[in-house]
This record gives structure tokens, sequence and C-alpha cells, in this order.
């Protein structure tokens, strides 16, 4: 193997004490945060691309769906951040209970300090 490959498995190693389910949710829900930015850049630029496409009285009626599909995007993103801080909790919690009992199986197994 590579360092560099070495290195990635040496970090990763502890994230086995988080279990599967739980990596696997909270990668999943990173991945789409991450990708919120884009929607919103996307949503704001087809409002904004059919409001210059129809001036006048029926602007609102052509507006509504980039503006509806905009209110959803920043709604989701804040639900995400409430849904991802427990699931990060919970993997920190995990993996330091994890590592700290390794330690106090260390200690307790040397006759001496």
């Amino acid at each position: 193997m590579t360092p560099i490959v070495d290195r990635a498995a040496l970090l990763l190693r502890p994230l086995r004490d988080a279990r599967p389910p739980l990596l696997a949710a909270l990668v999943a829900l990173l991945l789409v945060q991450a990708a919120l930015p884009a929607a919103a850049a996307l949503t704001t630029a087809a409002l904004v691309a059919r409001v210059q496409s129809h001036p006048g009285a029926d602007m609102f009626g052509a507006a509504l769906a980039p503006l509806a599909a905009f209110g959803v995007v920043l709604p989701f993103g804040h639900i995400l951040e409430a849904l991802t801080a427990p699931l990060e909790e919970l993997t920190y919690a995990r993996v330091n209970g994890a590592h700290r009992a390794r330690i106090v199986r260390l200690t307790t197994l040397s006759p001496t300090i």
C-alpha cells in the first residue's frame, strides 16, 4: 500500500466502532447537505430567469414555481442540519467510548504502570 492509503486507513479505522448503519446515515445526510448550496443557487437562477423573461403583469405567476422550489430548499437545509447534529454526536460518543474502553483494557491488563 502507498503511504497515503495507509494513513487514510489509520484515520478511518476508529469509525468502525460507530457501526455501518449510523455511518451510512451520517454520510448520506452530509452529502445531501453539501449539495444544498448548489440547489439554492439553481433555484435562485431559475427564479431570476423567470422574472426576467416575463415582464409585466404575469410576473407573479411565472415566478411562483421557482419561488416555491426555493422555499422548499431553504427549510430543507435547516432540517438536515438539525438531523445531522445528533448523528454526529452519536458517532463521536461511540468512537470515543470504544477508544476509552480499549485504553481501560490496556491499563488493567498490565501489572504495573
